[in-house]
Formats: C-alpha cells, structure tokens, sequence
C-alpha cells in the first residue's frame, strides 16, 4: 500500500473517532446515516465546483498571460482542492460509521 494510502486511510479513521466522539458509534437509522453522507457529499461537490469555477479563472490568466491572476486562482485552487479533500474523507468516514 503507498505511503499516500495509508496517510487517507488513517485519515478517514481519524475522522471516524472524531465523529463517534461526538455523535456516538452509530447512525439511529439508515435513514440518518443516507442523509447526513448526503450532505457530506453536497459538501465535497460544492468544493469541487469552486474548485471547476477557479480552474476556469486561471485559464483565462493563462490565455492573457496574467501572472498575477494566475498566482490568485492557484491559491484558491489549491483552498478548494484541500476542502474537497477533507469533505471526501468526511464521506468515507460516514460510510464507515454506516457500516458498523
């Protein structure tokens, strides 16, 4: 397994015991646990709209030669990939808690 595997694994594990810290071990129904992975990934979704939106910004800067423009959207699009990310792992961890 790669390094990088293992990293999201402990992750998402990490983020399990956060949540079951919080909110205990288990979902109350599979109702709950549909609609609270549902609005995980409404989440991760959104950052990777953002994310879309920044990456058509930075082409515009690219094709105008906008350095400055682009440095900018390359800082937001590195914000949203990290927010996607953290919103992913978050869906994982709830499929987790879901299937315990």
């Amino acid at each position: 397994m790669s390094k990088l595997c293992c990293a999201v694994k402990m992750a998402i594990n990490d983020e399990l015991a956060r949540v079951n810290k919080v909110h205990g071990k288990s979902f109350n129904s599979p109702h709950e646990a549909a609609a609270v992975m549902y609005e995980e990934l409404e989440e991760a979704m959104h950052e990777g709209d953002m994310f879309k939106h920044m990456l058509m910004s930075y082409w515009e800067c690219v094709k105008k030669d906008d350095e400055a423009g682009m440095e900018m959207f390359l800082r937001e699009m590195l914000f949203h990939s990290k927010r996607s990310i953290e919103e992913w792992i978050q869906v994982a961890a709830m499929c987790l808690k879901g299937s315990a």
